[in-house]
């Protein structure tokens, strides 16, 4: 080790980070200031895993007197960086990830402010700016705005300083670090507060850059899973921050009140704790959190931008332990106001339309309504004011409660109006009434609303009125024919005359749409499973209808990807149309109904983000969901009326359907049917002893959603997962494959759908089958004498066929309970390891996978129908709610 004393020492905690660490190197080399007079670098290699070690070596040969190589046992990088600087010999200190970028004049620019500037700052900050994956500047870069300065926290306290990879530290206040291995995050932030408390100023040099490379692996979300992340975090970082600085100034400055506020965002944001904490450690944890608020000034809370204003008011709320007064700041707008700060202006409780429907002259309009979950004292209604009329609304079953952290703060109430209309022009205007007052509040319309925000001529057309969005409300007119045309083409031609070529094209589809509408005739039912495959309760439907094309009421179309290999298969029994293809819009457009058993919104709107050009439209096609497996679970977040607006529901058991009319999906009687699933028809039964392992996907593994593939993006560290260990280690399991090829047993495994492109990552004993994803799942359930699964509804299937089931549940159901619980009504045994999963399987083969009859009692229970005319009754549902 050199004794060398240099201007700069880079500390690099090393870990699993040979494919970008050189990149990183390099740029620290090529600063302009000039590498080997000025700066060294401090590899610890914390027991990295792959050849990272191996090239801090050859820079440790390259340039021997700048570079410290320390190899050692994993510690962990807070531990790493403590090992770092008893080696580093720099009069400026930077603790430098490697995987990230410096730009070239970085060093020079930092090492002439210090120097001018070293008896006013020990820590300098410079912009930290993303690329990879995610791109553009970190959210707290603001105090880069004002340029290159020294700023004084007490003064500008609207700064937080978060990253110790993106400062530069006088080496003799780094005597202060002692890394808490406790937190799973805010480690750096931690110690920079204990750093900036002593002069109270930071440093910051606009002209350089510290380049952070974001990857597509969320690490929020995998810490949210560790316990650490909540108690422990509110222990050792949020109440230690304000108990440290009161005890070391006697009181609490208000940027680390900021700091503090800012870096719980990650922990109001999330609706959910994810992690395991028994009642206690949660109620706890929920208290402490929001007791925070009760340190933070007023402003602090109010300047905050990194959380959003209902988290402000209920904090607020916390703060004070008493409902807030409501005031009229301004003629049209109020307040919720806490000791004469306004909190919230209650123009920004949002109304949200969700549909409308024009029948007998009537005008129907349904929606949302936010509200904190707060004592107000003053009685809020929604109102509607028509024709020197006022109407209250009627509130509806629809009630979505809005969390942080399993605490409600705020819920969306469901609302209904029906309005009178007269002949000729009705101007509506909504609001909220407080006393004797009305607030305009902000009015938003949801994705199955039929009008196109952007336009103002956009309009819906239903039963003679044409319904205009207008500020505030709607205006309805009474329209003739001729009229009508008019509306159409005012809006054609405000798209015709649009910047922007999406506009254009929908200027075209339209006046496409309008010729082909006018020369069909038939009662179009568009039907589609996913959009690389069929083989679920579409297929099943449309094999029925086109089986019986001469007495049913329709003309099905499938719709899926023509690279798959059902596109040509299904051809033999009737039309079908490529999945996103032109073809398969305009047929949407000029559908009555579309039917699926799945609910992704490509599904309801093959046009996405581009819907509301054709919004009339769509809310004339009525939209079937068929499901992909029986609903156990309370799945109301993802399905609920507001989020899917399905016309028609299909059920297959009693509990099922009174599960949906009950909890919070919003749904009428007439709009749930119990049918049983089409493809429950198609099952039989040819048992030829194999064991199929079928499991769910595991949400928290994956990424982003693809709606032109129907395909999940695969988060990295997919084989370290709980889930990928314990079905690998099933397909591998000698006792478990000698026991079934000594019987005449075949082990195989098919993947959830959402896996079959990353099949490949599992690799089983020669001895156990992975199936092709493009298998059926008829004939898979048919020759299966058992199947094991964990949560997946394909247990309802094979249960179906009153065969056994074993569960290997070793995670928690990532949906919330519903109406069927395993223990009580589950066809079978519930095993957490892979050791008692493989002796529970092995009991069944030695008794011929005969099923036991206390869980044959419950399946004979448990359908509402065991014949084969699921499809025929599901056609029937579809046509009822037609006549209705």
């Amino acid at each position: 080790m050199s004794n060398k004393n240099f201007d700069f020492s880079f500390v690099f905690a090393v870990y699993n980070v040979g494919e970008y660490i050189e990149e990183a190197v390099d740029s620290v080399i090529n600063q302009s200031i000039g590498f080997e007079e000025h700066v060294q670098l401090v590899f610890v290699d914390d027991g990295s895993p792959d050849n990272s070690g191996e090239i801090c070596d050859k820079y440790k040969e390259m340039y021997p007197d700048n570079v410290v190589v320390l190899h050692k046992e994993n510690e962990g990088a807070a531990k790493a960086r403590r090992d770092g600087i008893k080696l580093a010999t720099g009069k400026y200190v930077t603790f430098f990830d490697p995987d990230d970028i410096l730009t070239p004049e970085t060093l020079e620019n930092v090492y002439n402010f210090f120097e001018k500037h070293n008896d006013e700052v020990d820590i300098v900050s410079i912009p930290l700016v993303f690329f990879g994956d995610i791109k553009g500047p970190h959210p707290l870069n603001n105090k880069f705005e004002l340029g290159t300065r020294v700023i004084d926290l007490n003064e500008d306290w609207q700064v937080a300083q978060q990253s110790m990879a993106s400062a530069y530290f006088k080496r003799e206040i780094l005597s202060l670090v002692d890394a808490d291995p406790m937190l799973v995050t805010a480690e750096d932030a931690k110690e920079l507060i204990k750093m900036l408390l002593v002069k109270m100023k930071l440093g910051v040099v606009a002209e350089a850059k510290y380049l952070y490379r974001k990857r597509g692996d969320s690490q929020v979300g995998k810490a949210q899973q560790n316990p650490n992340w909540y108690l422990t975090y509110i222990e050792h970082f949020s109440e230690w921050a304000l108990k440290y600085s009161k005890e070391t100034l006697g009181y609490i400055p208000k940027f680390v009140q900021y700091t503090v506020l800012y870096d719980l965002q990650w922990k109001l944001r999330p609706a959910e704790i994810l992690a395991e904490l028994d009642k206690e450690a949660e109620a706890e944890y929920k208290k402490r959190l929001f007791d925070i608020a009760k340190y933070l000034d007023e402003d602090v809370i109010l300047c905050q931008t990194s959380i959003y204003t209902e988290h402000k008011l209920y904090l607020a709320y916390r703060k004070y332990q008493r409902a807030p007064e409501i005031q009229f700041l301004t003629k049209d707008n109020a307040y919720f106001i806490f000791d004469k700060y306004p909190y919230y202006p209650l123009q920004n409780l949002i109304m949200t339309f969700t549909s409308l429907k024009i029948e007998n002259g009537f005008l129907t309009v349904e929606g949302t309504q936010n509200m904190p979950n707060i004592d107000i004292e003053k009685e809020i209604t929604v109102i509607a004011n028509c024709n020197k009329k006022t109407f209250i609304a009627e509130k509806t079953h629809y009630d979505d409660h809005i969390y942080s952290a399993n605490v409600e703060i705020s819920r969306r109430m469901g609302f209904s109006f029906r309005i009178p209309l007269r002949r000729g022009v009705n101007n509506i205007t909504f609001g909220l009434k407080i006393g004797h007052f009305t607030v305009s509040n902000v009015i938003k319309y949801g994705k199955y609303m039929p009008l196109n925000p952007i336009y103002s001529r956009s309009y819906y057309n239903e039963n003679g009125y044409s319904v205009f969005g207008v500020k505030q409300g709607l205006k309805v007119v009474f329209a003739t024919p001729k009229q009508l045309k008019k509306h159409e083409k005012n809006y054609l031609k405000d798209l015709k005359n649009a910047k922007n070529n999406v506009a254009k094209k929908a200027y075209f589809a339209r006046k496409a749409y309008s010729i082909l509408n006018r020369f069909n005739k038939k009662n179009i039912w568009l039907i589609a499973d996913k959009a690389d495959r069929a083989d679920d309760n579409g297929e099943a439907l449309f094999k029925y209808l086109c089986q019986n094309k001469d007495t049913v009421n329709c003309t099905p179309v499938f719709a899926v990807g023509k690279d798959s290999p059902d596109f040509k298969r299904l051809k033999q029994y009737g039309k079908v149309v490529p999945y996103m293809s032109w073809s398969h819009k305009m047929t949407h457009l000029i559908a009555t109904h579309t039917i699926s058993a799945y609910s992704h919104d490509e599904i309801s709107s093959p046009f996405l983000n581009h819907s509301h050009f054709y919004s009339d439209i769509l809310a004339k096609n009525k939209i079937v969901f068929l499901q992909h497996g029986v609903t156990k679970d309370d799945v109301s977040r993802s399905l609920n009326k507001r989020h899917k607006n399905f016309s028609l529901f299909i059920t297959s058991t009693e509990n099922e359907k009174n599960s949906i009319l009950e909890y919070n999906y919003g749904y009428k009687e007439s709009e749930v049917a119990l049918t049983g699933m089409p493809r429950f028809d198609y099952l039989y039964n040819d048992p030829q002893k194999k064991i199929t392992i079928m499991p769910t996907w595991e949400r928290s593994l994956f990424g982003t959603y693809d709606a032109s593939t129907s395909r999940w993006s695969l988060l990295p560290g997919f084989e370290n997962s709980t889930y990928y260990q314990f079905y690998n280690a099933l397909l591998n399991s000698d006792k478990l494959l000698s026991y079934a090829e000594e019987h005449g047993y075949k082990i195989q495994f098919m993947a959830h759908p959402v896996l079959f492109p990353y099949i490949d990552r599992f690799t089983a004993d020669p001895r156990a089958t992975i199936l092709d994803p493009r298998t059926s799942y008829r004939d898979i359930f048919a020759q299966s004498s058992l199947i094991t699964t964990d949560y997946s509804s394909v247990a309802f299937d094979f249960a179906y066929l009153k065969k056994p089931i074993v569960y290997t549940q070793f995670e928690k159901n990532h949906y919330e309970e519903g109406y069927f619980n395993y223990e009580r009504d589950g066809f079978g045994e519930i095993e957490a390891t892979v050791e008692d999963t493989v002796d529970r399987l092995i009991e069944y083969m030695e008794n011929d996978c005969k099923i036991k009859d206390a869980y044959l009692e419950r399946i004979n229970k448990f359908y509402a129908f065991h014949d084969k005319n699921n499809c025929k009754r599901v056609y029937e549902a579809i046509i009822s709610l037609d006549k209705e």
